[in-house]
Parts: C-alpha cells; sequence; structure tokens
C-alpha cells in the first residue's frame, strides 16, 4: 500500500520539474550508469601491459576475441575503441597510478605518500584523493573515497566532464539571455573537442572551476531568492581554491582572464553592480562565505605543500612556464608550437 503513493509522489515530482531540470537530471543518471559498471577512459592498458606483458590487458568494455589475426584485431580494437592511447603518457605514467597509489597506502589517501621515493607530496597533483580539508575543492577525487579503484577511477574521469558541460550550458545560457539549444550546444562542442579528449578531459576539469565560479558569482548578485544566494556563495568558494590548486599556468591563465572578462561583460550588461547599493544581510552573509571558504581552503592548501611549491617555482616546467600577458613582444605571438617546445626542452636551444 505505501509503494504505490511513493511512486506517485516521485511521478508527480518529476512532472512538475521543468524540461531543462529533466534533460540535466537524466543527464547525471547517465554518469551515475557510467560509474555504477566502472566504465572508464583511462589509458591504463599500456601501463598494464608494461606490469604484466605476458599477459593480455582485458579490461576494455569490448574486449576483440584473441584468435584473429594481428591486422583484424587491430581494427576490430581501434572500431570498439578498445585501444589504450599511448599519447596520454601523463595519464597512464604518472596521475593514475598516483591516484591509486594512495588506495595501497597504510593508512590510505595519505597526504605524503611513503612508498614513493622518500615520500611525495599528493596534494600538489589535483588529480589525486587525498584525506585533507582542501579536497572538499575536488569533487572528481571524491569517489575514490566510498567507490574503490575501479569505480572511483570512473568518477574521476566522467565527473569532469559531466560538470564541466552543466556549468557551462548554465552560464552560456546566461549569456545567451535564455537560448537553450545554443547553450547546450556550446557547452558539448567544448566538452567533446578533440583538445580536451586528448588531454584526458584535464581541461574540462580547470574549464569547469572557472565557470562555476563565473555562474556562481552571478547568481550570488542577480538573484533575490536567499536560498540561491547562500549556495551561490558557497560553490564559488568552493571553486576559486579548485581552480587555484589545479597547478598548471599555461591552462590556468588564459582560462582566468576570459571567465573574468565573461563576469565582467555580465556585470556591465545586467547591471549586476546595482545590487551593492542597498545589499541585503543575506547576499552580504554570502559573499562572506564565499571569502572565508575560498581563503581558508586556499591558505591550507599552501601551508601543506609551501615547501614543494617552493621547489617547484624554481623548476623550468612547470614553476617558471607561465605569462600574464605584457611581457611577449608581437613577434613572438607567431612562435606557435616551437615556442611550447622550447619550455618543454630548453637544453635543445644550446645545442
Amino acid at each position: 500500500m505505501l509503494k504505490r503513493p511513493v511512486r506517485q509522489t516521485i511521478a508527480a515530482f518529476i512532472a512538475s520539474l521543468a524540461l531543462r531540470t529533466k534533460y540535466l537530471l537524466g543527464l547525471w543518471v547517465f554518469f551515475l550508469v557510467l560509474v555504477a559498471f566502472g566504465i572508464h577512459g583511462s589509458s591504463t592498458g599500456v601501463t598494464a601491459g608494461w606490469w604484466a606483458p605476458e599477459k593480455p590487458y582485458t579490461g576494455y568494455l569490448f574486449n576483440p576475441p584473441q584468435n584473429l589475426s594481428s591486422a583484424d584485431h587491430g581494427g576490430l580494437q581501434e572500431l570498439l575503441m578498445a585501444k589504450a592511447q599511448g599519447i596520454r603518457w601523463d595519464e597512464l605514467l604518472i596521475t593514475t597510478p598516483l591516484a591509486l597509489s594512495q588506495l595501497s597506502h597504510h593508512p590510505r589517501f595519505p597526504v605524503v605518500n611513503t612508498n614513493i621515493g622518500d615520500g611525495q607530496n599528493m596534494l600538489i597533483s589535483p588529480h589525486v584523493p587525498v584525506w585533507h580539508v582542501a579536497t572538499l575543492a575536488r569533487p572528481a577525487t571524491w569517489g575514490y573515497f566510498f567507490l574503490g579503484a575501479q569505480r572511483g577511477l570512473a568518477w574521476y574521469w566522467w565527473f569532469r566532464v559531466f560538470s564541466c558541460f552543466t556549468v557551462l550550458y548554465l552560464l552560456l545560457e546566461v549569456v545567451l539571455k535564455g537560448n537553450r539549444r545554443l547553450a547546450a550546444f556550446g557547452g558539448f562542442w567544448y566538452c567533446a573537442s578533440a583538445y580536451v579528449v586528448c588531454w584526458s578531459l584535464w581541461p574540462a576539469q580547470l574549464v569547469f572551476f572557472g565557470a562555476l565560479g563565473c555562474l556562481a558569482a552571478y547568481h550570488l548578485l542577480a538573484s533575490t531568492k536567499v536560498a540561491t544566494q547562500i549556495i551561490s556563495g558557497v560553490l564559488l568558494g568552493l571553486s576559486i581554491p579548485g581552480f587555484v590548486m589545479f597547478l598548471y599556468p599555461p591552462w590556468q591563465v588564459p582560462v582566468a582572464y576570459l571567465f573574468l572578462f565573461v563576469f565582467a561583460g555580465l556585470l556591465i550588461r545586467d547591471k549586476l553592480y546595482l545590487s551593492f547599493k542597498s545589499i541585503s544581510k543575506y547576499r552580504l552573509l554570502s559573499l562572506t562565505v564565499a571569502l572565508l571558504l575560498a581563503c581558508g581552503l586556499t591558505l591550507s592548501f599552501l601551508l601543506t605543500c609551501l615547501p614543494d611549491l617552493k621547489v617547484m617555482s624554481n623548476t623550468v616546467y612547470p614553476g617558471r612556464r607561465v605569462s600574464v600577458g605584457g611581457d611577449y613582444s608581437f613577434a613572438m605571438l607567431f612562435k606557435g608550437i616551437q615556442l611550447n617546445d622550447d619550455l618543454h626542452c630548453p637544453a635543445k636551444n644550446r645545442q
């Protein structure tokens, strides 16, 4: 007798939701399905081949038969996407092994992993699960804590692109004044771009924080609803340290400029500055929450990682690979890929 009213209540609730909300909920249900089945796009097959070359890797969703000729087997691998990509070197050799090493450490998820060399500070990497307060601003790594290795990796893999699409869609909807189809297309276009896919979805992780900060700041100033203001304050406070802790200046600098310009444009277009003329106590509270969260989490990260950050700042890559603009000549703008190659291999220029 109780089951039917519950079903009816759930059905009525879903029916009352806006069409946009239904689509987004459906999207995140798909995310949960991928995580539940432990599906991800990691190229750990390459690493597994190094660890156990005598045993073929069979961890793909669809495994082609082994009794085929090498040509047929290779072609079927490509068709079924059952082939790890060696170009994802950083992911298969560094970030995924480091993340999984946190689960085999005793105790689990330490700040300093003593199984790596003389001890490795794991909080430096934004891709690794660490039992630290700063992890509040790293939702992509949360899955490892309660889902284990396989599903934790699936959570990490898909959360970045699903969250990036959701936030970009909502932000573009504001920018485009309610044009939902174009906003959805823009979010999908970015998340499915070759650049994001090739780089193991990491650009989506960084853009998610930038877009979330911009969107949260907009609604904090634009909305008259107390709940929206408070939630926006919390999200803004989490997005800033999440962005800062990524520690990759070549991506951080242009993304920061982009969303600062977008927010400045929205501030002027929608006259958000008028909200400061007679600021309510709840809006002030939300701004305070955002500031405290951002400062607190960023400071905790800096204090924990300060010795390692000092070492990193004196390295050629990535420490000195940063420009905030204005320090390149006009001719340098046309150097393109060669500039990146020089930064990766500075010794090459001395030959």
